[in-house]
């Protein structure tokens, strides 16, 4: 009887301790959206005339630093496509705004309002079109 209990205590240790927790193996975060880093410029449209203008990924390219500093590098030569800035280093703010009733928040590049933006993974949207003004739209 001593044998039984004690074959019975150490099978119920043994499956006690081969347990896991699998919830200890979590998935890995996913990483959130940032402004900081380089956007490639890739089209401009809206406005009162409905323009829409693309942009070969690469030419024109924004980097946002994080110390409130925007690098561009403007290798556009077509003067009918509105690309905003020349290459240089301008002061930017990241900003809220409520212009449209909706909590966003707003890129300012030099003074410039660029409208409500929005940040995804691998895209940026800019868009002053609620005003009729443009919407411009990066990618990374």
């Amino acid at each position: 009887m001593k044998t039984i209990k004690f074959l019975s205590l150490f099978i119920l240790l043994f499956q006690l301790s081969a347990c896991t927790d699998d919830f200890d193996d979590k998935l890995p975060e996913k990483p959130s959206p940032t402004l900081l880093g380089s956007w490639k410029l890739v089209n401009v449209s809206g406005g009162f005339a409905n323009q829409n203008f693309d942009f070969e990924a690469g030419l024109i390219t924004w980097t946002f630093n994080d110390n409130q500093t925007v690098t561009i590098v403007n290798n556009n030569t077509d003067n009918d496509k509105p690309d905003y800035f020349d290459s240089g280093i301008y002061p930017y703010e990241y900003v809220p705004t409520n212009d449209s009733g909706q909590n966003m928040n707003e890129v300012i590049i030099n003074g410039q309002r660029m409208g409500e933006t929005m940040i995804l993974l691998n895209q940026l949207t800019m868009d002053q079109s609620p005003f009729d003004g443009l919407k411009t739209t990066l990618i990374r």
